[in-house]
């Protein structure tokens, strides 16, 4: 540039250079932040919007990985691959039938028994709260008042009333058996034919990582594997214990009840408590007294397998601590609801799986570490 006197200031021209490039600069920058926060949004839209989609498949995914083990010991029998998937969908939906034909008919007889007889428990409670509640005359006299008749003949016979009549309960039926029934059409497809699944997983991978990501999908599918499997040891821990206290309390069925509650198990968090519902109503359709009980042991076995007997293990299975299994359920839950809790342990293990296969195994070996860890625990500085 050139001053009103005539001769050239470089030194001015090349800072107001330097600002046009650092304006520029900074435009670019922030350019850059708002079109990634906006695709952040429109990912999380997005994202929001195909949940459930998203799970559906995850779930998939889950269920023909766990279920690949038996297809391959056929497949190595001479049995086709497909063949071989037909029969193992087959059999545990044969497995399925049987245990509701064997459950349903008790049950709905039970449960009408049950409603029969509700005015006669009712009205036998509110005798034994009266008898206990003598030193208290105001709670007492609030107990009397109590119209236990009117729901009893009321508004239980309305409430089953509207449940049938409105459409309500054969509704969620039948999306429930829709959703059941392409979910297992969806899980047969991969498991008859994975391999174009597992190829488009390994050709979305750069050629350098396509080896770790081999082992780290072989490791996941160990974990999910591993995870089925400790689901049948904790399932037949709680079967057992409810198959013996039932027959000791003399309870009809003790035994199918004890199977029933062994397969709930292969329902993570979910399936123990809906599992329990059936043999309580028989338990109460015997005796209110033994129906409290069993009521009361249900709750306690799910609160004994689910928070101790099952993490501790799940976490010797698949080589994930505890707490962090119980971590993963909160988180899980939190995000996605009750099918991401049912999916949060195979989903744990498959993170560690891809975890160590694509950063601790890039990590040299500290010999120290376990030197390291012990003095964090003492609460030491490590030594120099």
């Amino acid at each position: 540039m050139i001053e009103p006197g005539g001769l050239p200031q470089p030194g001015r021209e090349t800072n107001v250079t330097a600002l046009y490039s650092r304006e520029s600069e900074l435009y670019r920058v922030l350019s850059r932040i708002l079109h990634m926060a906006l695709g952040f949004v429109l990912l999380f839209w997005l994202l929001d919007e195909i949940l459930l989609g998203l799970m559906f498949g995850v779930t998939a995914v889950l269920l023909a990985t766990a279920l690949n083990p038996p297809v391959v010991w056929l497949e190595d029998r001479g049995v086709p691959r497909v063949a071989g998937a037909l029969a193992i969908c087959f059999a545990i939906f044969a497995v399925l039938v049987l245990l509701l034909a064997l459950v349903i008919p008790p049950l709905l007889h039970d449960a009408k028994v049950l409603l029969s007889r509700m005015p006669e428990y009712l009205s036998t409670l509110q005798a034994w709260a009266m008898a206990r509640l003598a030193a208290y005359p105001e709670v007492q006299e609030d107990v009397r008042q109590m119209d236990f008749d009117f729901v009893a003949e009321r508004a239980l016979p309305a409430l089953g009333s509207f449940l049938t009549g409105a459409g309500i309960l054969s509704l969620s039926l039948v999306g429930l058996m829709l959703f059941a029934l392409i979910l297992s059409v969806t899980v047969l497809f991969i498991l008859a034919h994975p391999q174009p699944l597992i190829h488009g997983y390994l050709t979305a991978m750069p050629e350098r990582l396509r080896d770790p990501a081999a082992r780290a999908f072989a490791k996941s599918s160990e974990m999910v594997s591993r995870w089925l499997l400790s689901n049948v040891i904790v399932g037949a821990i709680e079967g057992i214990a409810a198959g013996v206290f039932l027959s000791v309390m003399g309870i009809p069925g003790a035994i199918l009840w004890g199977v029933f509650t062994f397969f709930s198990e292969q329902v993570p968090k979910l399936g123990p408590y809906i599992m329990s519902i059936p043999p309580v109503i028989v338990a109460f359709v015997v005796s209110p007294v033994k129906g409290f009980w069993v009521l009361i042991f249900y709750f306690l076995l799910n609160q004994f397998t689910g928070l101790l007997i099952g993490p501790l293990i799940r976490s010797q299975q698949m080589k994930l601590h505890p707490a962090s299994l119980i971590f993963a359920v909160i988180v899980m839950a939190s995000a996605f609801g009750i099918l991401g809790a049912l999916i949060a342990t195979p989903i744990a293990g498959i993170i560690k799986a891809h975890y160590e296969e694509f950063y601790l195994s890039r990590q040299p070996n500290d010999p120290r570490l376990d030197e390291r860890v012990d003095h964090i625990l003492r609460g030491k500085a490590e030594p120099g």
